[in-house]
């Protein structure tokens, strides 16, 4: 089957910019309404509202010629809008101090190739100790009822007998409520390490890249052999335990030179593997026309992967693909989001010395310092991120997938742009096919196998296909 057709909706000439360079991404904008054809299926998606519509063929080729200024003139699409309750834009999320990312551990004992941290240690290449620990779960629980901490590193398994001091200090905290996660590259788990985390209520996101890929990417810390083999006996030895979490998942990262082997381990991960996985490409290249051609190979692989799924019926490792799922999901809710991610306004990270940064990705540094454990947050930081919804902003603001993605990772931004304050195109790009070919699922699925679904209402104004 023919995958959806990406009309343009723009004025020739609009541009994306990178690193000063225009770019053109005139494809994802769209202010109201966004043409998609899903092989005979004619759909336009309302922006404002995330409501995917099935509209007849006329009204389709109307829109698609003459782009969003036929809209006015268009009867079918007015009446639509004027059943739907008034559209107020989102506020400015409001900063609230409920999540933290608590980097016990800035080592590591791998060498990742793609390790945003440099060299595995970062930062003060320390340990986080008790004393740092103690002052920053005072400094939260002083202005929340509910924290979640996320234990990160680095490996953050390297400091467990911290993580296991912090959650019984939490539990000497009874009048607030606290939850945790932690994200592994799984070399240490041990049978009595996962116990313990299912016993404490643990999810767990485990680095996982796909046989191959990951013993090229992910080596041991003398870099003489990798991991691959150690991790896979882990996920094997620790199935069951891992699967009793109550939310684990495993996430792979693939560097641009082994994109062609990421259809093989996507697909052996999805039928060997019953966890849920998340695979996506890690391109190092800041020039968006270089890593453009990477960017479609990889969506072209995940599309590959996708529809065997659906045409076998495998509903269940289609579920499991969280790097589709998650965008079909989207759709499915409506889902209307103020910030892509939390970092900033409700999630933070801290370091091993107490200082506290936009994200678990910025920590160390310094240009996106927010604070720390002793002075308290800058305010004038934290007011500059939760005034700044992305998706008020250009190119955001024209963009058609602005009230799901609104605004992209801070991280990835500033790579691609030096500020964290303008969209990362190449992060534009991997949303907007990622985006359509959540549709062309998601219409499969209503057709198909709307119990697959039945979780959520369905997107109503799509009934009809």
């Amino acid at each position: 089957m023919a995958g959806p057709k990406h009309t343009v909706s723009s004025t020739p000439g609009q541009t994306h910019i990178s690193r000063g360079k225009p770019v053109d991404l005139r494809e994802i904008l769209a202010t109201v309404w966004k043409p998609i054809r899903v092989a005979e299926d004619h759909f336009v998606f309302h922006v404002p509202s995330s409501s995917l519509i099935a509209v007849p063929q006329s009204v389709f080729n109307d829109l698609e010629q003459r782009g969003e200024v036929a809209a006015a003139d268009i009867p079918e699409l007015n009446a639509f809008e004027k059943t739907l309750p008034h559209q107020q834009d989102l506020p400015a999320p409001k900063v609230r101090f409920n999540g933290i990312a608590l980097n016990v551990a800035e080592v590591c004992n791998l060498r990742c190739k793609y390790c945003y941290a440099g060299d595995g240690n970062y930062g003060a290449d320390s340990l986080m100790t008790w004393e740092v620990a103690e002052k920053t779960l005072n400094f939260f629980v002083e202005r929340v009822d509910r924290l979640h901490i996320v234990f990160f590193g680095g490996e953050p398994m390297l400091n467990f007998d911290l993580i296991k001091k912090v959650v019984e200090w939490c539990e000497g905290r009874p009048d607030k409520v606290f939850s945790y996660s932690m994200t592994t590259n799984a070399t240490l788990l041990t049978a009595a390490g996962l116990a313990w985390l299912k016993a404490k209520g643990f999810s767990l996101s485990i680095s996982w890249d796909g046989h191959g890929i990951h013993g090229d990417q992910r080596l041991t810390k003398e870099r003489s052999a990798n991991s691959e083999d150690l991790v896979a006996r882990k996920l094997a030895q620790f199935e069951s335990q891992i699967l009793a979490l109550k939310g684990a998942q495993l996430r792979g990262t693939v560097i641009e030179n082994n994109i062609g082997r990421m259809e093989e381990a996507i697909v052996e991960t999805l039928n060997q593997m019953p966890h849920a996985y998340m695979s996506s490409l890690a391109t190092h290249s800041s020039d968006f026309a270089q890593a453009l051609p990477g960017i479609h190979q990889a969506q072209d692989i995940v599309r590959r992967v996708v529809m065997r799924l659906l045409d076998a019926r495998d509903y269940d490792k289609l579920k499991k693909f969280r790097t589709i799922w998650q965008f079909v999901s989207k759709i499915h809710r409506q889902e209307k989001r103020s910030m892509t991610c939390g970092a900033g306004i409700n999630y933070f990270s801290v370091s091993t010395t107490g200082r506290f940064y936009l994200c678990h990705r910025f920590t160390e540094d310094e240009s996106v310092l927010m604070g720390d454990v002793d002075s308290g947050f800058d305010q004038k930081r934290l007011d500059a991120v939760s005034h700044h919804r992305l998706a008020k902003h250009k190119p955001c603001n024209s963009c058609w997938m602005r009230e799901t993605c609104a605004g992209g990772c801070f991280h990835e931004n500033k790579v691609a742009n030096n500020t964290e304050f303008f969209a990362d195109p190449k992060f534009c790009l991997t949303q907007h096919l990622l985006m359509t070919l959540g549709v062309e699922v998601y219409v499969r699925l209503l057709k198909e196998a709307p119990q697959v679904l039945d979780r959520n209402k369905v997107n109503w104004r799509t009934e009809n296909v």
